[in-house]
Parts: structure tokens; C-alpha cells; sequence
């Protein structure tokens, strides 16, 4: 009689665990954006296809930001802070990477993330691997990538040029 109890306590707990387990999110293709899939804040998880970047040249940093939920957001919004965000598309998520360099190289950076739009909660995936593989006016492409126990990143994207404001 134990024995049953306790299988059926092992069924229940592993049943438990997967269901709580986030469901993985099919890899981006092409300039298809990013997959993020975050086990320690699952509403982060999903694919974000909108890119849009802004070239600092006074302090030679490349801003990107990675959007998810809101297929008609431009440049003239500011995909930049989600509180903007939030006036067009409350159910949006923001992604952002700050790269310290203009120029196509390898960086290691955090990815910050924040959603939904209309009353945001924020995180962090720490040690991502950003690819830029193009850096001008007519856009920044590049790639995204990290797996670790707590998140997967990955996906390549051609981010539009937001002018300054």
C-alpha cells in the first residue's frame, strides 16, 4: 500500500514539474527576430520580431531593441521605453541591448526585458552573445544568442535605423 502512495505522490510532482516547465519557442529564422524563452520569468518567453536600432555616435554604442506584440510600432513611437510603448500596444514586450561598440564585432551584454507595455515588470538575461554583422544608416543586422539554465536566446534580425530624438 505505501508503495502506491508513494508512486502515485511521484506522478503527481512530476507531473506538476512538467507542466510548470515554460514550452520552448521555436527558433527565429532568417531576419525573423528572437526567440527568448526565460524559465525564471515565463510572460517574457516568445518570439519578439520587430527590431529597431538607434546609432549613438557620441558615445560609439549601438542601441537595439527587440519587440514583441506590437506589429505596427515605428520609430516615431520610441521603441526605446516601454511606457511609449504602452500608448500604442499595452500588451507589448520590449527586449533592449546597449552594445559598446559601433562597428561589426562579437559582444557579450545583457538583455533587458520589460512587459507588458502597460504595467511592466523587468529582467535581466545576463551574458548574451550579440553578432553585429552590419552597422549603418540603412540598418544593423546581426545575431542573438545564449543558453544557460535559466533562459535561451536566439535568432538573427535587421533592425531598422530610428533617428535620434
Amino acid at each position: 500500500m505505501g508503495l502506491r502512495i508513494a508512486i502515485a505522490l511521484f506522478s503527481v510532482s512530476v507531473a506538476a514539474a512538467v507542466s510548470a516547465t515554460p514550452k520552448a519557442v521555436p527558433p527565429a529564422r532568417g531576419g525573423g527576430g528572437l526567440a527568448i524563452t526565460d524559465a525564471l520569468i515565463p510572460e517574457f518567453s516568445g518570439r519578439y520580431d520587430k527590431a529597431f536600432a538607434r546609432l549613438r555616435g557620441d558615445d560609439n554604442q549601438v542601441v537595439v531593441a527587440f519587440v514583441r506584440g506590437c506589429p505596427a510600432l515605428t520609430c516615431a513611437t520610441g521603441p526605446w521605453e516601454v511606457e511609449k510603448v504602452a500608448h500604442q500596444c499595452p500588451n507589448a514586450y520590449v527586449a533592449t541591448a546597449t552594445v559598446a561598440g559601433s562597428e561589426p564585432d562579437t559582444f557579450h551584454l545583457d538583455l533587458k526585458l520589460a512587459g507588458p507595455a502597460h504595467h511592466a515588470s523587468t529582467g535581466t538575461i545576463e551574458q548574451v552573445e550579440l553578432v553585429l554583422t552590419a552597422v549603418g544608416n540603412d540598418g544593423v543586422a546581426g545575431s542573438v544568442s545564449v543558453q544557460n539554465t535559466d533562459a535561451t536566446v536566439s535568432g538573427s534580425f535587421k533592425a531598422e535605423v530610428c533617428p535620434r530624438t
